[in-house]
């Protein structure tokens, strides 16, 4: 396992760096309810949105880590100096480790989705922007799961 997730890490730091630099006119750095993003926005038709994310939990019996990666590539349909809305297509790798006091129980799990959203830039320099996105969810474990997620994050462009 720890070989897969040490591949799995220099894979992703990998298309990171592929990404932004193919797509790449203005990065972004954003916080919201999925963690910390890293965007480009550009005057053409695709853009790339990572993500990465850390989660904890504790309970009485146990206590949990979580780390979730996302990487979105996205088209954007409908844009102008003070909004752009896009959908796309991506994945997910969660990676979930459970503490417990007689036994360690040790998740992974890749989700594909589909995000749909809008990205407002209100202020008059346009670097500072609002993003809401509603994302459908497909994983399979035992059974095909689907879901329905949303998130909220504010980022500031560097180059915009």
């Amino acid at each position: 396992m720890k070989r897969f997730l040490s591949l799995f890490l220099f894979f992703y730091v990998c298309l990171q760096v592929d990404c932004s630099a193919q797509l790449l006119k203005n990065i972004g750095i954003g916080i919201g309810t999925e963690g910390v993003a890293f965007k480009t926005y550009n005057d053409k038709a695709l853009s790339y949105i990572g993500r990465i994310g850390l989660g904890a939990g504790y309970s009485l019996e146990s206590y949990d880590l979580s780390l979730k990666t996302s990487q979105n590539l996205a088209i954007n349909f409908l844009k102008s100096e003070d909004y752009r809305m896009y959908f796309g297509l991506g994945f997910d790798f969660f990676y979930r480790q459970n503490f417990r006091a007689n036994d360690d129980v040790l998740n992974a799990l890749i989700e594909f989705h589909a995000p749909v959203g809008i990205e407002l830039f209100p202020f008059e320099k346009k670097n500072l922007s609002l993003a809401v996105e509603s994302t459908l969810t497909f994983s399979r474990s035992a059974t095909l799961t689907e879901n329905i997620r949303g998130l909220i994050e504010l980022s500031y462009y560097f180059n915009r």
